[in-house]
């Protein structure tokens, strides 16, 4: 009868506890959300030699990266972006094909900012003279991330005279609220143009919709444009996008109205919303 040594099984490896105690740390903490780093231990492996000495930083925000927190392991690349806000300079790393690009920004120099909401997905963008720059976040992270655009329009565009005059009427409940929320955030922030979501207008091919409003605000150093993103939805089909775009006044060099349509030059960005009902209030900003 023949005989058969048994061989003991390999030992399994414990991805876990095999790992070293820092990249522990930060997988326990991983998660599709924006953090606050704090210290410097918490700034993400790959990108402590160059971000360099910590101290004197505003504000700093670790992006994650996308992908389940179940796939993610200790020791892998889990954040793919740095924001640093330090005195009158915005500061990005980012990784690119395994190494970390650093770019720096003056915040004076910022033309626009753009925070656009969908569901969980949020965008943050801002155009400088050369380039436009932002990230993706989750919007579970949206009070940090306002937070952070809140710190940037403080120093991009410090709080001027208020504006005179008193705020437009605003029916739409959800318009309501975002002119609520901003007033908390600037009390002299009034209303100076408002289309109610729901009006009829016509698409670019000239067929029937219904507008999805927009509202413009003031504040003494500001012009805030809030919308859907789109100007109008298809008949039986959910709009859940919100838009906010902060421009400093100082960053215009024409502001003009036109025929159904509010035009923004910047030195390197032309915007332009269309206007249901009339400028309104938005002649007095011309002058």
């Amino acid at each position: 009868m023949p005989f058969f040594k048994r061989r003991d099984a390999a030992p399994k490896k414990d991805w876990y506890r095999d790992a070293s105690e820092d990249a522990r740390r930060e997988y326990d903490a991983f998660g599709p959300w924006v953090y606050e780093v704090l210290e410097a231990r918490d700034l993400p492996p790959r990108f402590r030699a160059v971000f360099g000495p910590w101290g004197g930083s505003d504000l700093v925000l670790k992006i994650p990266v996308d992908v389940e927190r179940r796939n993610a392991r200790p020791g892998q690349d889990l954040y793919r972006q740095v924001l640093e806000i330090k005195g009158d300079t915005l500061r990005s790393l980012s990784l690119a094909d395994e190494r970390v690009e650093e770019r720096s920004v003056s915040i004076a120099a910022l033309q626009a900012l753009t925070l656009y909401q969908v569901l969980l997905l949020g965008t943050f963008s801002a155009v400088t003279p050369d380039s436009e720059f932002g990230f993706l976040f989750n919007t579970v992270s949206s009070p940090l991330v306002r937070r952070f655009v809140d710190l940037l329009r403080e120093r991009v565009a410090p709080a001027g005279q208020p504006p005179l005059g008193s705020s437009l009427p605003v029916k739409n409940f959800f318009f309501q609220n975002l002119v609520r929320e901003h007033q908390r955030h600037n009390p002299a922030t009034r209303v100076v143009y408002c289309d109610e979501p729901g009006q009829k207008m016509k698409d670019e091919r000239g067929r029937s919709r219904r507008g999805l409003g927009v509202l413009v605000l003031q504040t003494g150093s500001e012009l805030l444009v809030l919308d859907a993103g789109t100007p109008w939805r298809r008949a039986g089909r959910a709009v859940y996008g919100s838009r906010c775009v902060f421009v400093p006044k100082k960053s215009w060099t024409s502001l003009a109205l036109k025929p159904a349509e509010l035009r923004l030059s910047l030195p390197c960005l032309e915007l332009a919303f269309p206007l249901l009902d009339g400028p309104g209030a938005l002649a007095e900003i011309l002058g």
